[in-house]
């Protein structure tokens, strides 16, 4: 019974060894550790293709295994550099901000993808395909906490439809199709801004670049100093008897009727927070023959 147990223990230890070196000699699935401790934006990610893996087979007419390759993935430019695991997963910190580049070094491969718009806190996921010097990225996601976003004012001096951007001072704002456009509580298309528009951008900033998650355009009524409106009429005070749904609602500011319609905005607040009973507000609008108050802009008044 012992000379059979050894025998076991033996051929056992003898299968391990050559599975570990068909594998390229580490039979390890740990990740690999992220090149550096955590801050600025970190990028993780999972490698694809032929520069990770390959078929190998262990014994003629047997079966197959892939030869897992140790990719290096270094951010071009800097000494950020991480190896990825045998799941081809890897993380790198401290990316700085802006545009990057990463090169994927491996067996048989060394290529280059650029990522653009990496703020200085951002959470980036990307899926890349490499094979030999060619390299693409099939999917990516940016992430970042509340206070790492990063807001723009400015009155727009120019328009680019092709490119779906415009110019503010000292900033291009670029928008994508998820952009959301807003004037007031409205939602509107990229084609509904008008040069003069005074607007408000969100988003990452590249450089001179802001690629904007939303716009906000603020209504005439809205910019200091604009009292042009001869008919103008300006409220503050504690809304009662508010009734309606919006965007048509109306309540009684100061003893005076106010309607509010769907062309009406809210600066930084909505309709129903803007309408309700108890809100303080400011109101600006046109008096109505009847005495009312239509109401172009109402803000809350904190």
């Amino acid at each position: 019974m012992r000379v059979v147990r050894s025998t076991i223990t033996v051929f056992a230890f003898v299968l391990t060894a050559i599975v570990a070196a068909a594998c390229g000699g580490s039979a390890s699935l740990s990740p690999v550790a992220p090149s550096s401790s955590t801050g600025g934006a970190s990028i993780s990610g999972t490698i694809s293709g032929s520069a990770i893996a390959a078929p190998l087979a262990v014994e003629p007419g047997s079966f197959t295994m892939m030869d897992v390759h140790g990719v290096t993935v270094t951010v071009v430019g800097t000494g950020i550099s991480t190896t990825a695991d045998n799941h081809g997963q890897f993380t790198l910190n401290n990316v700085p901000e802006g545009t990057v580049q990463l090169n994927f070094t491996g067996p048989g491969s060394n290529a280059t993808v650029t990522l653009t718009g990496i703020g200085p806190n951002d959470k980036v996921q990307i899926s890349v395909t490499v094979n030999g010097n060619s390299a693409h990225v099939d999917s990516e996601h940016h992430s970042a906490p509340d206070n790492n976003k990063r807001e723009f004012q400015g009155r727009i001096s120019s328009i680019d439809t092709n490119a779906k951007s415009f110019q503010i001072p000292g900033l291009t704002v670029k928008t994508t199709a998820t952009t959301v456009i807003r004037h007031g509580n409205k939602t509107i298309p990229f084609a509904d801004l008008k040069v003069g528009d005074h607007v408000e951008a969100r988003g990452t900033k590249d450089g001179t670049t802001l690629t904007a998650t939303e716009v906000k355009v603020e209504s005439e009524a809205d910019d200091e100093g604009d009292d042009n409106d001869h008919d103008g009429t300006e409220l503050s005070g504690v809304i009662s008897g508010s009734s309606g749904t919006c965007p048509t609602v109306t309540f009684t500011v100061q003893s005076t009727k106010v309607t509010v319609n769907k062309d009406t905005v809210y600066p930084h607040t909505s309709c129903a927070d803007a309408t309700k009973n108890n809100a303080k507000v400011e109101v600006k609008g046109t008096k109505q023959t009847d005495g009312s108050v239509l109401a172009k802009s109402v803000s809350l008044d904190d």
